[in-house]
């Protein structure tokens, strides 16, 4: 008997920025969450601030189940006052599929704290 795995690559099906608030205070850490799932194999989650990527800030995890492959990235982002209005975007790909990103954007209200 001869037994055959069947491989199927499947791009990412949904991927969310779980933390968005609406408002964010210039110099202060935040843990921004997104969540990624559906894809074989896992997707390649990464982070960017306008146009350029974010690196080293951020810890990935999987999540493996029977129905669908999770993934799950935190950032520790620190804002500055000239991070407002340019999107924070989470990225996730499927490296066995090209041009397959899906992306979800926050557009960051960024407010300087009051100097006392």
């Amino acid at each position: 008997m001869i037994n055959f795995a069947l491989f199927v690559a499947v791009k990412p099906q949904s991927v969310n920025i779980l933390t968005q608030e609406k408002y964010v205070s210039a110099d202060k850490r935040y843990e921004v969450e997104c969540r990624t799932s559906g894809s074989r194999p896992d997707a390649v989650i990464t982070w960017w601030k306008g146009n350029r990527p974010v690196k080293r800030l951020a810890k990935n995890f999987l999540e493996h189940n029977n129905h669908n492959n999770q993934s799950l990235s935190i950032l520790t982002f620190v804002p500055v006052i000239e991070d407002d209005g340019k999107y924070l975007t989470c990225r996730a790909e499927n490296p066995s599929i090209p041009e397959n990103a899906l992306e979800d954007k926050w557009r960051l209200n960024v407010h300087c704290p009051k100097v006392q």
